[in-house]
């Protein structure tokens, strides 16, 4: 599906944004942090629930 210009090149023109592209190249790294994040939510939400918050 990525051709020479990758999977968006086929919608958009143009080069993307350098902000995209800083954020976009940290996607291996969020990855790895996933079930961290995920865990802290669910212990924050938790914890929001015994305090009758949510």
């Amino acid at each position: 599906m990525s051709g020479p210009k990758g999977a968006r090149g086929r919608r958009f023109e143009g080069a993307l944004d350098e902000t995209a592209a800083r954020m976009n190249a940290s996607v291996a790294f969020d990855r790895r942090l996933l079930p961290h994040d995920v865990a802290g939510s669910i212990a924050h939400a938790q914890m929001l629930a015994a305090r009758g918050i949510i």
